[in-house]
């Protein structure tokens, strides 16, 4: 059986693919995990068109957070061909209205991320008959693309618990501003902010620009990567190979993984070597302050960095010099179709 794992090169966002054939060269399973970018939507849609045909099922979409740049292609991959899964984190109420805001703000309050956490308010039905999943903590898709009474390769989902000590504080002076503001108090019944209604108050310009003037002023800032699912590709402990096969791929979305805590948290899941992970996805197109961790790299290691072309920021020097550090090679992939990753792979 063969795979084909591609990272599209979309620029600052992310598309990946993960196509199973067999013998026959028959196409038999299909994952993608996350489909966005900031960088220009019209390319990831030319990949999307490129990459499969509405004669084609995706077994599984996994989307690593609620940013627009890993999720606002999504509709479109629905559009194209049959998705049967939609798997996504878990946000507890504060962090999803946390989301909504910082998702409104930037991109508009009628957002794909923001319709997928809030069960699509709109009458289309862009997911067709997709089942959405959303993962609180852990999560693995078995795949059987073979006759084998087991399953041959498998996805592990986690979503990164978060850890800042800062974000209760934050939110509270949050909810407090809102409820303060003449505007915005009326979201709010008995004390509890309905997101429905904040949706439906946010699809005014003048209102967004009322929200902004309401953090400005009490000094509130949107940002984080906090809740980010991570996802491992690789083959079941039933069809381990007694030597390395290099066949393991590591998806990381953005998460940030500075914190000793969150590295933690994620080396209790997933053993973090080159025999398991030939391939780490850089989280965060290879940010350095909130998502950089040496420990996430062993040697011999391909990393992938998904950012644009000719960014100043993305990825930060001291990552790409701690990865050639610890013996591994960077691959920047941007929006330009000659730095696209694909590696074949006979399982």
């Amino acid at each position: 059986m063969k795979l084909v794992r591609t990272f599209h090169p979309v620029g600052h966002g992310a598309f990946c693919t993960e196509r199973f054939y067999d013998a026959r060269n028959n196409n038999i399973a299909n994952i993608v995990y996350d489909c966005g970018t900031k960088t220009n939507i019209g390319n990831l849609l030319t990949h999307i068109n490129k990459e499969f045909t509405p004669a084609d099922t995706i077994n599984a979409v996994f989307i690593s957070h609620f940013h627009e740049d890993h999720i606002n292609g999504l509709f479109d991959l629905c559009h194209r061909c049959h998705v049967q899964k939609i798997i996504v984190p878990l946000l507890p109420n504060d962090y999803k209205v946390w989301t909504i805001l910082y998702n409104a703000i930037n991109y508009g309050a009628s957002s794909v991320a923001n319709r997928v956490l809030l069960g699509n308010l709109t009458n289309d039905n862009p997911f067709r008959d997709a089942e959405t999943i959303f993962v609180e903590n852990d999560y693995t898709l078995p795949l059987s693309p073979s006759t084998h009474n087991h399953p041959l390769w498998e996805y592990r989902a986690y979503r990164l618990p978060n850890y800042s000590p800062t974000f209760s504080h934050r939110y509270t002076q949050l909810i407090q501003a809102l409820q303060s503001d003449p505007l915005f108090s009326s979201v709010f019944n008995n004390g509890n902010l309905n997101c429905r209604s904040l949706y439906r108050l946010l699809a005014s310009a003048q209102n967004i620009n009322i929200l902004k003037n309401i953090l400005k002023s009490n000094h509130i800032r949107l940002d984080n990567n906090s809740f980010n699912m991570i996802v491992s590709s690789q083959r079941t402990r039933h069809f381990a190979l007694p030597f390395p096969s290099y066949f393991g791929c590591l998806y990381t979305g953005d998460a940030e993984l500075k914190s000793r805590k969150r590295m933690t948290s994620l080396q209790s899941r997933f053993t973090m070597n080159k025999w398991n992970y030939h391939i780490i996805q850089v989280p965060h197109h290879g940010a350095n302050k909130n998502n950089h961790n040496r420990a996430l790299y062993d040697k011999w290691q391909l990393c992938i960095i998904s950012a644009k072309k000719h960014d100043l920021h993305h990825p930060n020097t001291q990552v790409i010099a701690d990865i050639i550090n610890k013996n591994c090679l960077p691959k920047i992939v941007t929006e330009d179709p000659r730095t696209m990753a694909q590696l074949t792979y006979i399982i």
